[in-house]
């Protein structure tokens, strides 16, 4: 059914010991901050105010905020706007659109007709409308958070202002489906993968955050999730060079906006020294250190070998690493056993088990 506005929005949720009089508080408040957020977004993006990442302005806030009320007798959320923003121009595609608000109402309709009942060509539709990747990175995470559990029955149903109304079963397995599929997708196209050192907090504000001093000697901004606030500061205190997993943006220097994982990465494996592989791996270890009482470098070393490179980044410092490592092995091998000491000749005998 084609609805030519739509006022009001009406969350309906069902299932075993759930009524008006015993709905779950969690569940209710999940509804809400997700839903909402959804509007948000949707908002933001077609009013193109802001970034999608990151904090939103207070303005789309202000301007896109639900009143919520339950239906009598039923648990069902009522969601409308507090003010109506009239559009000063609406479309040619839609001329019945009076709000802004209106618009994003109808804009999501069509987003979860798409989804629920489109054919093979859904992602196409989904694109169309979405056409900016970020914002339906952020519009696929917020429904995903939607999606009910197996035993219980959620519906959005849409009302136009003569009584009209469409319904998506957010139950239906081809919704649930193609929403997973789509924030996954998204998900891996600004997927990021940050290698450094952890070298500044500020965990003082509304929005924690860390800098990463990265491998290539840059500064990247990680947002701090609370839950792993103490592995980061132990991470900061030690300087444990470290990998940071997560989905982000990456422009002039990379920022991860969700944090996926991080772990300790204070080890390099290097099978290869220009186009030779060598026989045996060696483990090389990284870390950020000052170097002759002067700036902060990256150094790539291996203590048994005896082999250090030192230089602003650490791919600079795997080189020189390599080059004194094969410099090494050279020297090594004119040498006589009976001229080396216990230490040097293992050394040696290690160098030609690598590069022989």
């Amino acid at each position: 059914m084609k609805m030519k506005d739509t006022l009001t929005v009406l969350y309906k949720i069902e299932g075993d010991n759930i009524s008006i009089d015993r709905a779950p508080a969690e569940l209710i408040g999940n509804i809400l901050l997700n839903f909402q957020g959804l509007v948000y977004s949707l908002g933001q993006y077609y009013d193109q105010e802001g970034r999608m990442y990151g904090r939103r302005t207070k303005n789309i806030e202000d301007r896109y905020s639900l009143r919520v009320s339950f239906e009598e007798g039923s648990v069902v959320l009522r969601m409308s706007t507090f003010h109506e923003q009239l559009m000063l121009h609406p479309s040619d595609e839609s001329p019945e659109m009076k709000s802004r608000q209106e618009n994003v109402f109808y804009k999501l309709q069509e987003l979860l007709v798409s989804l629920q009942d489109g054919g093979r060509d859904y992602r196409s539709k989904v694109r169309d409308l979405i056409p900016d990747h970020s914002a339906r990175f952020t519009v696929f995470n917020y429904l995903n958070e939607l999606l009910p559990g197996d035993k219980i029955q959620e519906s959005i149903i849409f009302q136009d202002s003569a009584g009209q109304a469409v319904a998506i079963e957010m139950n239906k397995k081809i919704l649930k489906d193609r929403v997973s599929d789509g924030l996954k997708e998204e998900i891996e196209t600004d997927r990021l993968e940050v290698e450094g050192v952890i070298v500044r907090l500020k965990d003082d504000s509304p929005d924690p955050v860390f800098w990463i001093k990265t491998f290539d000697n840059r500064l990247s901004k990680i947002s701090l999730p609370r839950e792993r606030r103490t592995k980061v500061i132990r991470f900061l205190t030690e300087r444990v060079p470290v990998k940071v997993f997560g989905v982000g943006t990456k422009k002039k220097y990379a920022e991860v906006i969700e944090i996926d994982g991080i772990e300790e990465n204070a080890e390099l494996i290097i099978d290869h020294i220009g186009e030779n592989l060598l026989k045996e791996p060696i483990r090389a270890e990284v870390s950020f250190e000052k170097y002759d009482d002067k700036d902060d470098f990256w150094v790539v070393s291996n203590e048994e070998l005896g082999v250090v490179g030192v230089d602003d980044t650490v791919e600079k410092a795997r080189k020189v690493f390599e080059e004194d490592l094969y410099e090494y092995f050279l020297f090594y091998r004119k040498v006589p056993d009976n001229e080396l000491s216990e230490r040097t000749l293992k050394i040696k005998e290690k160098l030609i088990k690598i590069f022989s």
